[in-house]
């Protein structure tokens, strides 16, 4: 069993990429490079996301818990970030 990665060696349709491929009039095998897509700059990389907004937003909330499972803080006057909303701190 072969370990494909679902975006690298996926075509457009969703069919598996072949790696060599016969090209027409040709008879030798040749190597299909991958397509790069062009950069998004309006977006972040999801490594970027995950270490720099996902992970801190994370520690504030359980450090929120934290407080008012110990009785620091009353619960009513907390106010916890949104999950929905980003800071939208960009990579580029």
């Amino acid at each position: 069993m072969s370990i494909k990665n679902k975006v690298k060696d996926r075509m457009g349709d969703g069919k598996i990429r072949p790696l060599y491929t016969v090209y027409p009039g040709v008879k030798s095998r040749e190597f299909v490079p991958y397509s790069r897509r062009p950069v998004n700059y309006g977006n972040s990389p999801g490594w970027w996301v995950n270490l720099f907004m996902n992970r801190p937003r994370r520690r504030k909330n359980k450090a929120l818990c934290r407080a008012i499972m110990q009785g620091c803080r009353d619960y009513d006057g907390v106010a916890f970030p949104l999950g929905n909303s980003k800071p939208h701190v960009y990579y580029w």
